[in-house]
């Protein structure tokens, strides 16, 4: 009779757990940051999703991240910011193409929010994930990084917060894709 109820308190404590997990993955959604374009192949941008950074990478990779559902501002640094508002559904894929762009000094970036790509971007997009190198960004280096940046980043949620949102040419990245 022990054992029944241990094995009991075994298996409900065994299924809260399972089902716990199952909602952190459904709580969140699959973002890829890619860089389709080998213009300035060599120079980093610099990503960030509101408050923190993500990481930077050049031509030739790329990030899949699973962020938080919800709203959000996505956004690099290169010569120049370039902003997309999110609106990420629990569950669903969203892709953002880093776009290099001739700068005065060096290469400028322009986030473009694929919502609804044609056959021939969605392709190549595809063969970009399958042929690139998933960057996979050490938490540690992430973290001291964040600090290193923490005077970029607060400058640049307060040129969001009273330049760009609201503005009519900000890009939205608000449809899933399917990869």
């Amino acid at each position: 009779m022990k054992n029944v109820k241990l094995l009991i308190v075994v298996l409900i404590s065994f299924i809260s757990v399972v089902c716990s997990a199952q909602e952190q993955i459904s709580a969140t959604s699959t973002l890829y940051i890619v860089r389709t374009s080998s213009l300035g192949a060599a120079m980093n941008f610099k990503f960030f999703m509101d408050d923190q950074y993500l990481g930077k990478f050049n031509y030739g990779k790329y990030f899949k991240l699973e962020v938080p559902a919800g709203e959000h501002v996505i956004w690099a640094k290169a010569e120049n910011r370039s902003y997309v508002k999110a609106t990420l559904e629990a569950g669903q894929t969203y892709v953002i193409n880093a776009e290099p762009k001739m700068g005065a000094m060096k290469a400028s970036v322009a986030l473009k929010a694929i919502n609804e790509p044609t056959e021939k971007e969605m392709e190549r997009i595809i063969k970009y994930i399958n042929k690139k190198k998933l960057l996979i960004y050490d938490k540690d280096k992430r973290e001291a990084e964040q600090k290193d940046y923490a005077g970029l980043i607060e400058k640049g949620m307060q040129h969001y917060n009273e330049k760009v949102s609201g503005a009519p040419d900000l890009e939205i990245l608000h449809k899933a894709t399917t990869l």
